[in-house]
């Protein structure tokens, strides 16, 4: 008879194996995590200058400009915003966060990242220009959790310089400015590639223009919309069209109306109006009709026979009838429905009749 397999064991072997793959994958699993997270820390780490603005895009928002030094002396694989976190604080309360912008060297060594605040978000999170409660606000510059292998490396400084209101674009546009040259003077930014900021086409200082390694490139995506804060540091500007409604000015209607004020032509005016009781417009309208009748048939006769007499007859009225309009002869509204009537005509005269007699 043949023996019949113990049960027990047979199971036991199988678990004993599942045990062994299931710690071995585990294992495996740690392994691959450590190379994918080792990111070792930077030689040094630090906060260079903090600067806060007001009403960089509209008033009561807040823009604060923060530069960094995170020294490596070998570039990790991953870039900075894999690795790095901004983060703005009231406290321990975080008010937002950014990931710092990989441009040069994956974005370490010297370079910038900002908070922008609008009036709704500053109040929500009850931030007030220059500090005049003295709140301890902080700006820290972190590493992500669970990338590196130990204590995430971290820098944190209570230090801001809230800048003049009163002059936010100029000092904006300098602290820019300044940073543009001296980063792209730094030599690590430009060991790879040359790296080149900003220039002064005719003696006024501008970002490089859009492109790969351009000074655009980079401030446009560390400050976001610097482009509207301070379009005289672009190549080309943008600004938000002004939709407010400007009042209307009447001072050109009152000097028609009152040009023959006071005059012994004005008078006669006035009485031929009263003479026949009529509006005196409708009186100055009728004279210059007829003024401007006898203009355009002697200029007519200035061609005698010549096919084109009339044409220039009538093109003299383009002349005459904005002449007796800017002295009140013609009221505006009517020389304007004239002129539109006129032109409509001579389009459809030019395009259908004249080809027509041809």
């Amino acid at each position: 008879m043949f023996n019949r397999p113990d049960k027990k064991k047979s199971h036991w072997r199988g678990f004993s194996e599942f045990c062994v793959k299931l710690i071995l994958a585990w294992i495996l699993f740690m392994v691959l995590m450590e190379t994918v997270f080792a990111i070792s820390n930077p030689t040094s780490i630090s906060i260079v200058d903090v600067k806060a603005y007001d009403a960089v895009l509209e008033a009561d928002d807040l823009l604060v400009v923060i530069e960094y030094d995170l020294a490596y002396a070998v570039i990790p694989d991953e870039i900075i915003s894999d690795a790095y976190l901004g983060r703005f604080l009231n406290g321990t309360t975080e008010l937002t966060s950014v990931e710092p912008y990989a441009f040069n060297d994956k974005g370490y060594g010297a370079g910038i990242f900002s908070f922008y605040f609008s009036p709704a978000q500053k109040e929500t999170a009850s931030i007030e220009f220059n500090n005049p409660n003295a709140e301890p606000y902080k700006v820290v510059l972190q590493g992500k959790p669970g990338v590196f292998p130990g204590t995430a490396p971290s820098i944190t400084t209570p230090t801001i310089d809230w800048q003049d209101a009163s002059n936010t674009s100029n000092l904006l546009y300098a602290q820019v400015s300044d940073l543009a040259y001296k980063f792209e003077n730094i030599p690590a930014w430009n060991d790879d590639i040359a790296i080149d900021l900003i220039q002064s086409p005719g003696g006024v200082l501008q970002l490089t223009a859009a492109g790969s390694g351009s000074g655009e490139e980079y401030f446009s995506n560390t400050i976001r919309e610097l482009q509207s804060m301070i379009p005289a540091i672009f190549s080309s500007g943008t600004s938000a069209p002004d939709f407010s409604e400007s009042p209307g000015n009447q001072s050109y209607e009152n000097d028609l109306n009152t040009f023959w004020d006071n005059n012994w032509i004005g008078t006669h005016f006035d009485t031929l109006a009263t003479t026949y009781d009529a509006p005196r417009g409708v009186i100055t309208a009728l004279i210059a009709t007829i003024f401007i009748g006898l203009i355009s048939f002697f200029c007519a006769n200035l061609l005698g026979q010549n096919a084109e007499a009339a044409g220039f007859g009538m093109m003299s009225m383009a002349v005459t009838l904005p002449m007796f309009t800017a002295i009140n002869m013609v009221p505006l509204n009517f020389t304007i429905v004239t002129v539109f009537v006129l032109g409509v005509l001579g389009i459809g005269w030019v395009i259908f009749l004249r080809r027509a007699g041809a």
